[in-house]
């Protein structure tokens, strides 16, 4: 079967991306101390005569607590009313400890359980060790890669033969109507259903109020395999403005998901061509990477209906969006914009 029919002179194939070569301005440790043996507390007084008879009774009554902290873990950590059971008696202590070292050690023994109950909820702690000067962290934030620079946008498009690798094609090259070129600027103008333009990678009027700073765009061909790909990456100021513009993006595709839309082109510089209707499909949303696909109405034949579809995920500050238009390999879509990702991730 052949091609969607041509609606203008220089997009014939395809009449969504027909004048988005015109391009536009740009809009805008211690451990708890056993208690003393049985030579630091008898237990028992001392008998008039000096002696101890181990048989006589007991005439001295255990001493309340000596250390608060050790009841909660009477009957294990978390023991459920530990403090309204009754507590075994400990006897107390015959002499104090030394004080020689002793702030140091219960130091130690309070940070270690401390940080034994900080990590157990989650919570990153520093623990700095009495007198040694050092810091050491459970964890450590990493911190977030500087902004990728507008210079470097063009580096970050596959070129021909990384893009065929990507969507499991032996070659691609520029289209006869466009090149090979990479455009500095998105493509002026919309489409007739404009508040579905969204769904137009590269277009100049879905980026509108966003807060991008650049575009750069190509578009490739592997004929009849592959009629169209289109590569796009936007840059803006921060991650969070990168991150912003795909949440409204699959705001967007999804009041759009499920209607008809004309997608033929509109610019002041470009003839109206004829109609150009697709069903838009349901959106897909996963690992951060947003997907539909838009088939076109009456190009249905043995192989499939013909159609395209589109991919978009942020990673920093650049938005990266894919589109490829086929019968059979448009599901490629979304290795196209995992790659060029791969390469925004690894920019130095």
């Amino acid at each position: 079967m052949s091609m969607p029919p041509p609606f203008d002179g220089a997009r014939p194939e395809y009449p969504s991306h027909a004048g988005r070569e015109a391009g536009g301005s740009n809009p805008f440790g211690g451990v708890s101390p056993t208690p003393p043996g049985p030579g630091g507390v008898t237990g028992q007084p001392p008998s008039p005569t000096g002696s101890w008879d181990p048989q006589a009774p007991s005439t001295h009554q255990a001493g309340p607590l000596q250390s608060d902290h050790r009841q909660p873990f009477a009957h294990g950590p978390g023991y459920p009313h530990w403090d309204s059971r009754p507590q075994p008696s400990i006897a107390p202590m015959a002499a104090a400890p030394s004080r020689r070292g002793g702030k140091r050690k219960w130091a130690l023994v309070g940070a270690a359980v401390a940080v034994v109950v900080a990590i157990g909820a989650g919570v990153t702690v520093t623990v700095i060790s009495g007198g040694s000067g050092k810091n050491t962290s459970t964890a450590e934030s990493q911190p977030s890669a500087p902004p990728v620079p507008v210079g470097a946008l063009r580096g970050l498009l596959l070129t021909p033969a990384e893009a065929a690798k990507a969507v499991g094609t032996n070659t691609l090259s520029g289209s006869e109507e466009m090149g090979d070129k990479i455009y500095d600027k998105a493509g002026a103008g919309s489409i007739v259903d404009g508040d579905c333009v969204s769904l137009m990678p590269g277009t100049e009027a879905k980026y509108t109020g966003s807060g991008y700073t650049a575009v750069r765009r190509q578009y490739l061909v592997n004929r009849p395999e592959i009629d169209y790909l289109t590569q796009v990456v936007i840059a803006f100021p921060s991650a969070e403005l990168a991150e912003k513009f795909i949440t409204s993006s699959e705001e967007a595709w999804r009041k759009c998901s499920g209607r008809t839309v004309n997608v033929r082109y509109t610019s002041p510089d470009t003839p109206p061509g004829p109609p150009a209707f697709e069903v838009i499909g349901p959106v897909s949303s996963n690992d951060g990477m947003i997907t539909l696909r838009r088939t076109r109405e009456g190009t249905g034949d043995a192989d499939g209906d013909w159609g395209c579809s589109i991919a978009s995920t942020a990673r920093n500050n650049i938005v990266i969006e894919g589109e490829v238009c086929s019968r059979t390999k448009d599901s490629a879509v979304t290795e196209l914009v995992r790659a060029t990702a791969d390469k925004v991730t690894a920019h130095k």
